[in-house]
């Protein structure tokens, strides 16, 4: 290769790139994900200094008229969980769309504990209450560069709803379609009532006035349909006799 200058076939510029980069995205004018902070368009600042300074007006939004709300929500893991609550000053607008978010979340998630099952349902409660007083306020007047949060879709149109009443829907259909139990037949329910002798292992039915190791209280298909105090004998027919020996 013989010996020569190599140049860029594009100059570059001594003032400026020839590309400038791209803005970075500044925040939505609204709480960060936890509830804390606040964007006021130049940074972040504590939520409670928001509502402390704007008592009257929504911290989202800007919008008046607007008033404090408690909004919860539930994360369940069978025998502990996580209650979320986010309490602020709303407008109607962004406090019905903050009621449908946590609503959503809490319907979907705060069932699956033994605990917060009961915890979920206040948390439904106070939603719900928080919700009927957002809806006593007047449409929001809100600042031409104010950035209200979407309202998005109502509540029974979510999977949180879906599943807190499709899934007992289903048990209740499935509960419904099983096939009745099937009766025992009369010549086994005779035997209630009436007194056994063992011998072995083998029952036998004698006169309750005679010698006896017990009586038969109850039947049942199979021998865990018998309490622990029962003693379970098996009829010709495959059903069981229930058999109590303190008797």
């Amino acid at each position: 290769m013989d010996d020569k200058e190599v140049r860029a076939d594009i100059q570059p510029s001594a003032a400026k790139a020839d590309i400038a980069p791209a803005p970075l995205p500044k925040p939505p004018v609204q709480y960060s994900p936890d509830g804390r902070w606040f964007w006021n368009g130049t940074k972040w600042i504590l939520a409670e200094a928001v509502v402390a300074a704007n008592p009257g007006t929504c911290m989202v939004c800007g919008a008046a008229p607007a008033r404090l709300v408690t909004f919860r929500s539930v994360l369940a893991f069978v025998v502990f969980g996580i209650t979320t609550t986010k309490r602020g000053v709303y407008c109607r607008n962004c406090g019905i769309s903050e009621f449908r978010m946590q609503m959503n979340r809490t319907l979907l998630l705060g069932w699956w504990g033994i605990i917060h099952f009961f915890v979920n349902i206040f948390a439904i409660i106070t939603n719900l209450d928080s919700r009927s007083l957002l809806m006593r306020l007047g449409p929001p007047t809100n600042a031409p560069s104010a950035t209200p949060l979407a309202l998005g879709r109502p509540v029974f149109l979510r999977p949180g709803f879906l599943l807190s009443v499709g899934l007992p829907a289903l048990v209740v259909i499935i509960l419904i379609s099983l096939p009745p139990p099937k009766p025992f037949p009369a010549a086994d329910q005779a035997l209630i009532g009436t007194c056994a002798q063992k011998s072995g292992t083998q029952w036998s039915a004698v006169d309750c006035s005679a010698n006896h190791n017990g009586k038969v209280v109850s039947l049942a298909s199979d021998s865990s349909g018998c309490s622990s105090q029962e003693t379970p004998a098996k009829l010709d027919d495959g059903n069981y006799t229930c058999i109590d020996t303190s008797q």
